[in-house]
């Protein structure tokens, strides 16, 4: 038998929204009765937020079109605002799933803040230039933001807590190592360039190293005894160590939502044992899949040395477990928005359209490695 194959689990085939709710709440009341604090709160680590940002009271310089390309519809600010904030596309669904963990914890966003736009088209604003006068303004507009998607009747907020990085550490970051190291690696394609591949692999790695630290002291500033700490994707690797240090009681878990490859591949990653270690300060780890929390498994195993243990990854004591567990959709939501005023006709239309046929969407971004053609 394969050994990165999936095993079947039937238990949990048949388990139901209402019963996981349900098993929670028991843990979380066995956790009170011992003596654990709970805060209820559930700390979200993303590389940005989900809003794009206009300072209104300044004049930017030219820029090219931030990354994500934005759209400026949606706006959402107040008259006479220093800001108008409007929607961030690229990352619904994993922000829908978050949203949807607001009917039993009180839930915080801690990210990026994005590049600054201007009210002038295709400018925008150097992050050291806002003063703190304006950046009060910001944690003021963020405090009254509700995204327009939302339930009206729905009165659980989100809270959202920018992270304020300097912009060339923040291209460093995404634009550089994540983007041009990270990403390709995950989807196994290596640097082409033999010669210089150490300085190619290698050279944004302190806007990496620089960004992480910056999330891991906004975390220390905000963090509460009791609050659960989830650390979103490959662009934050680093973070989980560096929460540790700083709070060594704390209960953290990361979720990497894209593939990882196997230890061959990693294993040609120059800074492989730091971005290791730095996932491994995580109580949790979880893949989309089986064969990619196996290949982690072997990876930690055959490129570091560290023990397995049937409770997981051991590191000098701190044991790391390991899971798979896809991320789904919010359902609830997409069943509330079946059900809003113009949807029906449109479904109706479309059943007429293609009547007697079966219709499969797919969503992908114009991504190398997403195989787009061959779709």
């Amino acid at each position: 038998m394969d050994s990165f194959a999936e095993p079947y689990m039937p238990k949990g085939d048949n388990f139901s929204l209402e019963a996981v709710r349900a098993e929670i709440a028991n843990l979380q009341k066995h956790h009170t009765e011992s003596g654990i604090p709970l805060s209820g709160r559930v700390l979200h680590i993303c590389h940005y937020l989900p809003v794009v940002a206009t300072l209104n009271t300044r004049a930017g310089v030219l820029s090219p079109p931030p990354t994500p390309p934005t759209v400026p519809i949606d706006a959402e600010s107040k008259p006479n605002s220093a800001w108008t904030l409007t929607p961030r596309y690229g990352h619904a669904a994993m922000i829908s799933g978050i949203q949807s963990l607001a009917a039993t914890h009180e839930q915080l966003i801690i990210g990026w803040t994005g590049d600054i736009l201007s009210p002038v088209p295709t400018e925008h604003i150097s992050s050291d230039t806002v003063d703190p006068k304006d950046r009060a303004a910001f944690d003021e507009a963020l405090k009254s933001y509700q995204p327009k998607e939302s339930d009206p009747d729905d009165d659980r907020k989100i809270t959202y807590v920018p992270v304020w990085l300097d912009d060339k550490v923040a291209h460093g970051h995404y634009d550089g190592y994540c983007k041009q190291t990270l990403w390709p690696l995950f989807h196994y394609l290596l640097w082409q360039d033999v010669a210089t591949e150490y300085a190619s692999a290698d050279a944004h790695y302190p806007y990496y190293e620089s960004a992480n630290a910056a999330f891991a002291r906004k975390i220390a500033e905000v963090y509460q005894p009791g609050d659960l700490i989830w650390v979103h994707d490959y662009h934050l690797l680093l973070l989980p160590r560096l929460v540790r240090e700083a709070i060594p009681d704390v209960v953290l878990g990361l979720f990497v939502h894209t593939p990882f490859p196997s230890s061959e591949i990693f294993r040609c990653l120059p800074r492989r044992k730091e971005i290791l270690d730095g996932m491994l300060g995580a109580n949790l780890i979880c893949f989309q899949t089986y064969s990619y929390s196996r290949h982690f498994t072997s990876t930690c195993v055959r490129v570091c040395g560290y023990e397995t243990t049937p409770r997981g990854i051991d590191v000098e004591g701190h044991v790391t477990s390991i899971m798979h567990c896809p991320v789904g959709v919010d359902a609830e939501r997409v069943g509330r928005d079946i059900k809003r005023p113009g949807i029906q006709p449109k479904l109706e239309a479309l059943r007429t359209l293609y009547e007697g046929k079966k219709i499969i969407v797919g969503r992908d971004k114009l991504d190398v490695v997403k195989g787009v053609l061959q779709k």
